[in-house]
């Protein structure tokens, strides 16, 4: 799904130079999977400190290079909260923090303990690792708890998240208990970030036929179908929202011509993904169905982040809501 790789300041420090650069030029982001940690918070100004320290601080073509690439390596980068201060030394405190709270591997300049999941950039080059290889999406049980699972590297690293389910139904069971366990894994984020912001959305199309739409529509049973929605939000949901989450619902509709809300995903600051049938478990316990959780390319998740998060938006607006979580489960 997504992968994060904790990145030597000292190696980045080198990327100036275009030849060291290139390797890693389409090496990160949400088309290979690979995500670069920015650990601890002063990543960013350790890469800076070491370039100015080195023989080419006096270079100002270089100093340009290396910040336009800091740039926008940080805009992308997932922001990971500082530990172990008291080791002064990157690498050493990177696999500190590697020891409660695993990268996929740590890129760097060398390897002195022979860490096996330190990946040694020279020798990346010559002979791989197996670390770097990123796994083909996944075919996931559509249980609750599998679907989540299978989404969990996501939720617990992003700041912000939307999920989309059109038909989305919060009285019955299989929507509830899937929208509970990804629940459960946002409010288990472990990125540091003090207000991680999540929302569903959700629509009413599907309570109408399809030639009744725009001006076909009364709009008095319009705001019937809205109320009920979000009235059956606030009867079933707060128990499942974890204790002081907050999740927000949104109810669109079509605009003439316009998008139809269709497809499930969960979009996310940092990359998103579809469902190929949708968030709801199968119904059964003893089910043997599954599904295709699929990364979105960068033109799809660009595309899908605006329709739903930028403004204007691709639907009209009918209805939202917050709501407070009364559940007192225990985040993992």
């Amino acid at each position: 799904m997504i992968y994060e790789f904790a990145l030597d300041p000292e190696l980045v420090a080198r990327w100036h130079d275009r030849k060291e650069y290139f390797p890693f030029k389409e090496a990160f982001g949400i088309k290979t999977g690979r995500f670069i940690a920015a650990y601890p918070k002063k990543w960013k100004k350790m890469a800076y400190e070491t370039f100015m320290n080195g023989p080419d601080a006096q270079n100002q073509n270089a100093l340009m290079r290396l910040s336009a690439m800091l740039d926008d390596l940080w805009e992308k980068a997932i922001k990971r909260k500082s530990s172990f201060p008291e080791i002064i030394n990157w690498l050493e405190r990177t696999e500190a923090e590697h020891a409660i709270r695993p990268f996929r591997g740590v890129l760097a300049a060398g390897n002195p303990r022979s860490r096996d999941y330190v990946i040694h950039a020279e020798d990346l080059m010559e002979n791989g690792h197996p670390l770097w290889d990123i796994p083909d999406d996944p075919v996931v049980p559509r249980k609750a708890e599998d679907l989540a699972e299978a989404v969990s590297p996501l939720l617990k690293k992003c700041r912000w998240a939307v999920i989309v389910d059109p038909n989305f139904d919060p009285g019955k069971s299989r929507f509830q208990d899937t929208l509970k366990c990804f629940l459960i894994e946002f409010a288990g984020n472990d990125q540091g970030c003090e207000t991680p912001h999540i929302e569903l959305h959700t629509g009413i199309d599907r309570f109408f036929k399809n030639h009744e739409i725009g001006e076909n529509r009364n709009p008095d049973d319009e705001q019937t179908e809205v109320q009920k929605l979000t009235n059956n939000c606030r009867k079933y949901l707060p128990p499942l929202i974890p204790k002081s989450m907050t999740l927000k619902i949104k109810i669109w509709k079509r605009k003439p011509d316009g998008q139809r809300l269709h497809n499930r995903y969960i979009l996310t600051d940092l990359a998103g993904i579809s469902f190929g049938t949708g968030i709801d478990h199968s119904g059964s316990s003893n089910s043997e169905e599954t599904d295709d959780i699929t990364r979105l390319s960068e033109k799809q998740y660009d595309q899908r982040r605006r329709e739903y998060r930028d403004s204007p938006q691709a639907f009209d607006l009918v209805g939202e809501a917050d709501f407070i979580g009364k559940s007192t489960v225990k985040t993992r």
